[in-house]
């Protein structure tokens, strides 16, 4: 087991991790899925590289018979008459041996993709039986997905696992939608006060920490506009000033002027009682 940084959050959490913990990213598909590009790319740079290794002799062969076929100073009458045949055999022999090398590399690539084929397809077979039974559980639904994306267009199946696939992302969602509710509702039960509860209800965009805080009839520095009017009321009067980029405010809370609360564009910089 090893430490790997999550590409969600880039917080340090196991590469044998399912999710992250901290913003449940799906780790182990990203690195599955990151294996099978790696591998995809190094077949391809194998093929590559044979393709051009052979190109390379291919060119060397025709540049020496070139070179056997003008170059006939080299050579006497005896050796043009009896060297030549054999040369021109062991060319031909050399051809032919690279013809059946090129052969046999489409042939070994050719199984290879249809032995990927073949994967696909029953990955495909068994996420549709699966899916027809009716028994997929959310921890499935991963896998089934990553299934279906794998069919190839030019596969017979492609329009059916296209179909397929609609549905189990529009589950998967509404799966990831119910877990993050439930944390969510887990840590309102942890986090809020029974006031704060309240106030997180009308206002879901605020921290836990300042509904909280609001509950107590309580403000600080860092609190927004709205914040402040909903713990304290509406200001007695307001007084502004505006710059090029600044607007500031301070409010006048009670008729007296006891009480002041100073924003910079909205945000509470300062507190005076």
């Amino acid at each position: 087991m090893s430490l790997i940084k999550c590409p969600e959050c880039l917080r340090e959490i196991s590469d044998k991790a399912e999710t992250c913990p901290q913003c449940g990213f799906p780790i182990l598909r990203y690195l599955e899925g990151k294996k099978a590009e790696e591998l995809k790319a190094n077949k391809i740079e194998e093929d590559r590289v044979g393709s051009e290794r052979q190109q390379e002799q291919l060119i060397q062969v025709s540049e020496y018979i070139k070179a056997q076929v003008t170059d006939k100073s080299n050579y006497s009458e005896f050796d043009s008459t009896i060297n030549k045949p054999l040369i021109f055999c062991a060319i031909g022999a050399l051809f032919l041996f690279f013809i059946y090398m090129a052969y046999s590399s489409k042939v070994d690539t050719d199984k290879r993709n249809q032995q990927e084929i073949a994967l696909k397809r029953n990955g495909f077979n068994s996420a549709k039986t699966l899916l027809n039974s009716g028994k997929t559980s959310n921890d499935e639904l991963d896998k089934v997905k990553a299934s279906l994306e794998s069919v190839e267009m030019s596969m017979p199946e492609y329009k059916e696992a296209q179909e397929l696939l609609v549905a189990v992302v529009k589950r998967i969602a509404i799966v990831e939608e119910r877990r993050k509710e439930l944390e969510n509702k887990q840590l309102q039960d942890a986090l809020l006060t029974a006031g704060g509860k309240r106030i997180y209800s009308k206002h879901p965009n605020w921290t836990f920490d300042d509904c909280n805080t609001i509950a107590k009839g309580q403000i600080h520095v860092g609190m927004t506009a709205d914040q402040v009017r909903t713990t304290w009321g509406r200001p007695y009067k307001i007084n502004r000033t505006s710059t090029a980029s600044t607007e500031t405010e301070q409010w006048v809370m009670h008729e007296y002027g006891n009480s002041y609360v100073y924003f910079d564009n909205g945000i509470c910089t300062a507190i005076q009682n």
